[in-house]
């Protein structure tokens, strides 16, 4: 009576083996065409308007981001979360092209990009003549500066800008305003095998206290020591044409950095120790 069974336990495991290799085999399975272009097609481009509202540039996205994106090693510090490889936030990519059209004709012109291109932060000057914007690789953020009226887009930093908490952005003479990484700031804090003691709080007064929960907090002194290595800035007046580099202000985690109107002054925001463990 048992030989049955054991007969139909060895076809069970054999077809389920053999499933296993199909599937093995095959990889990931993908659905019809018409299916997949669904929710493979790149959506409308976004539209941003040229201050004399003359020109349209136009941002064209990509409906879904690369795996490689998702899979990325992310810091949460201070309640953000941070990508240090490339000393910005932790995102995917989105926008993937440009293109300028002429309001009043509908002439359209493409701009000439990397390959790869990964896109944000675009600001114009207030003539529309120019447009400034990132283009983030694997390990650092560009900028590059768009000349409207030839479509052609030219790199004027290589590495080194710092977007964390501002985004480059245009000064009444033309000139750039940049958070950059400092020079010589050292190399990336190590987290060390032992903690250098226990994380202690301490709370007074003996009363309870209903307090809002936030996530990706500062947690130990290694914590602080990343979010200050990549918060880190240094404020540079950048040429249009990338030629040309001044440094203002020292090096500080500056949350704010912003002109006069008279462009005399310089109003600037920054973060000192010691960083809270229970707020952003």
């Amino acid at each position: 009576m048992r030989r049955p069974m054991r007969l139909a336990a060895a076809f069970g495991l054999a077809a389920s083996m053999s499933a296993m290799a199909a599937a093995q085999e095959d990889g990931y399975r993908t659905p019809p065409a018409a299916v997949a272009d669904i929710v493979t097609r790149a959506p409308s481009p976004s539209v941003s308007v040229s201050p004399g509202g003359d020109q349209l540039l136009l941002i064209e996205r990509e409906a879904l981001p690369p795996v490689a994106d998702l899979a990325r090693p992310m810091e949460k510090l201070a309640g953000l979360r941070l990508d240090a490889a490339t000393n910005d936030r932790h995102r995917t990519r989105s926008a993937v092209g440009l293109t300028l059209q002429t309001i009043a004709t509908g002439q359209t012109r493409a701009v000439a990009l990397p390959a790869g291109a990964d896109l944000s932060r675009f600001a114009w000057t207030p003539d529309g003549a120019k447009v400034v914007f990132a283009n983030t690789r694997s390990d650092a953020v560009d900028l590059y500066v768009l000349d409207t009226a030839t479509a052609a887009a030219r790199k004027v930093m290589t590495g080194g800008v710092n977007p964390i908490f501002q985004s480059p952005q245009w000064l009444a003479d033309g000139s750039l305003l940049v958070l950059a990484i400092p020079e010589g700031r050292g190399a990336m804090p190590v987290e060390p095998l032992t903690p250098r003691g226990p994380a202690i709080q301490t709370a007074t007064g003996g009363k309870q206290a209903q307090n809002r929960t936030y996530q990706d907090l500062l947690e130990n002194p290694h914590d602080e020591a990343m979010f200050a290595w990549l918060a880190t800035s240094q404020p540079v007046i950048l040429s249009a044409d990338g030629r040309s580099k001044r440094a203002i202000g020292a090096p500080r985690i500056y949350t704010s950095v912003t002109p006069s109107p008279d462009g005399k002054y310089w109003l600037m925001e920054w973060l000192e120790k010691p960083f809270s463990y229970q707020v952003p």
